[in-house]
């Protein structure tokens, strides 16, 4: 039996969008109890990030109006149990990607991603998986928060830039100088325009960033840039599915993906993407879309069973909520997510 509850839970601070201020995070928590178990799963549109057509009034028609086929989606998904091995699900998921098409229109992404990790848990609950740690990244994006940050054992830090671009600079100096050992991460979140991006992002470059994200949304910038800084020039915004991917590597303007799982066409574009990417020796950071524990859950997941493990992932997020009811801190320790290892469902229940 699939079942849902909503939830809405405040921001520390609001998020400034495209689309406006966001004061509260709001999404959906399934449930979906099997003979043998209790899983849960997360379906969390982001407005001003997610596609158009997946928000939180289309995940709503889509649950009240088209149960009897997300059940049979689960049920037949359940019938596989438990002969899916981690390299299979590309080919499971795909075998199934047909009963998730039988109404018109396509399903919310961030729903299609939450059934997904419904039935990932079933298949690999009692099989024993080689569970990687998973190294973390940390927001920091003032002297207190940097400092916090290194004290709390991570050795990543992302700063949001292209806002005050003096203060920023500043900012970075004072990093360098105090933590010289410590990977810096640029977000610029295409906050420059060319002329812009040709007088800032050499400067910021100068403090040898591991990649900058989304200098600008001009594409010919982007592709002079690529040529110019290779290997540190990231894709965010820009990559929700599997064509995004193969449009950016087509037009040469990243050699850095930054995915956000909630956000692809469910578990088998999201591992489709990996697989391109992999072919083409691209660097893949997972981020959360800012949602609750429950899917950072699922993302460490999926960082830990197909990404590398020398890489750190943006799921350090958890703070930017005033609470969380699927916290998961104790998970997480010296700035390396553990994902649970005795059964994948495990840490749902």
């Amino acid at each position: 039996m699939l079942q849902h509850e909503v939830y809405s839970i405040p921001f520390r601070k609001p998020l400034h969008t495209a689309a406006g201020s966001i004061t509260h995070r709001k999404g959906f928590w399934l449930r979906y109890r099997t003979s043998k178990s209790i899983l849960f799963a997360e379906a969390a549109p982001l407005p001003g990030f997610s596609r158009p057509d997946d928000t939180l009034e289309t995940v709503t028609f889509w649950l009240s109006r088209h149960q009897a086929m997300l059940q049979e989606y689960l049920q037949q998904g359940e019938k596989l149990h438990p002969g899916v091995q981690a390299g299979e699900l590309l080919d499971a998921y795909r075998s199934l990607s047909t009963l998730l098409h039988q109404a018109p229109g396509d399903i919310p992404a961030s729903l299609n991603y939450a059934l997904d990790v419904l039935l990932l848990q079933l298949w690999l609950s009692g099989q024993q998986q080689d569970m990687k740690p998973v190294s973390l990244n940390a927001l920091a994006n003032s002297r207190d928060e940097v400092l916090r940050s290194v004290e709390l054992g991570y050795r990543t830090l992302k700063v949001k830039i292209a806002v005050n671009e003096e203060a920023e600079l500043n900012l970075l100096d004072h990093i360098r100088r105090q933590y010289p050992r410590v990977h810096l991460r640029l977000d610029a979140n295409r906050g420059w325009d060319p002329g812009e991006t040709e007088h800032w992002l050499p400067q910021f470059m100068a403090f040898d960033p591991e990649y900058i994200e989304e200098p600008t949304a001009d594409l010919s910038t982007l592709q002079d840039l690529t040529r110019r800084y290779p290997g540190q020039i990231g894709a965010d915004e820009r990559v929700r599915n599997l064509d995004d991917a193969i449009a950016v590597l087509e037009q040469q303007t990243a050699d850095v993906f930054i995915i956000k799982p909630m956000m692809c066409m469910g578990l088998a574009d999201f591992l489709s993407i990996l697989d391109v990417l992999k072919s083409r020796e691209k660097k893949i950071v997972v981020t959360s879309a800012l949602d609750t524990g429950l899917a950072r859950r699922s993302y460490a997941l999926l960082a830990s069973l197909f990404l590398d493990e020398n890489t750190s992932h943006g799921l350090a997020t958890g703070s930017l909520l005033k609470f969380d009811a699927w916290d998961d801190i104790h998970l997480i320790r010296n700035a390396v997510y553990y994902p649970e290892t005795r059964s994948i469902k495990s840490i749902y229940v």
